[in-house]
């Protein structure tokens, strides 16, 4: 089964500006959706889901800047590229220091175009499986000593817990190197007489 295609949200106030990245990027397997302000970009990015968001950095109302700070808080880690003016370069560059991923410069060159969007969704793409790796390798805090995120390991967690709030005698029983005084410890650590 293929993935979904990437979606790309295309804030410009420029009609034509608007069907040249619809027309280029809709070429190279992306869904491009287009927001003619900032404003409707936002409105769009609070109830869909976007991969990345380019926007030009001078429109009437809302600007490129706002833009992106705002997206960003809507959607934290999505990355943004800006457009810009050859004259407004060093805005772009300040963007970039506000959390851009990159910009591109008016006239739009067509393969510098696809190569900074591939390049973007690569980072989004890195970005998330960070992210996931993270949450998967997550210690338990009351655990910290015990890596292990199975299905059993947690089932153990939760036996220790258990047994710890007895005052039963606990008998552990295992082959060499398996993680017994590990438990013993972590037992003794939940246990009421871990402060004797």
């Amino acid at each position: 089964m293929d993935a979904a295609p990437d979606r790309i949200l295309v804030v410009d106030d420029e009609e034509n500006m608007l069907a040249l990245f619809q027309r280029i990027l809709g070429k190279e397997g992306y869904q491009v959706v287009c927001a003619p302000s900032g404003e409707e970009a936002l409105q769009r990015l609070e109830t869909e889901w976007f991969d990345l968001v380019i926007s030009d950095l001078k429109m009437p109302g809302m600007n490129g800047m706002e833009t992106q700070k705002k997206a960003q808080a809507v959607n934290p880690g999505i990355p943004f590229i800006i457009l810009t003016a050859y004259g407004t370069v060093e805005s772009a560059v300040a963007a970039m220091k506000d959390g851009a991923h990159d910009y591109l410069t008016k006239p739009i060159n067509n393969e510098e175009l696809k190569l900074v969007v591939k390049s973007a969704l690569e980072y989004r793409r890195l970005s998330r499986e960070v992210e996931r790796l993270r949450s998967q390798f997550e210690l338990d805090p009351d655990f910290e000593h015990i890596i292990g995120q199975s299905k059993p390991m947690r089932s153990i967690f939760r036996l220790v817990k258990l047994v710890a709030k007895t005052n039963s005698t606990v008998l552990l029983q295992g082959e060499s190197g398996t993680g017994k005084e590990l438990i013993a410890r972590a037992i003794h650590q939940h246990s009421t007489r871990r402060d004797l």
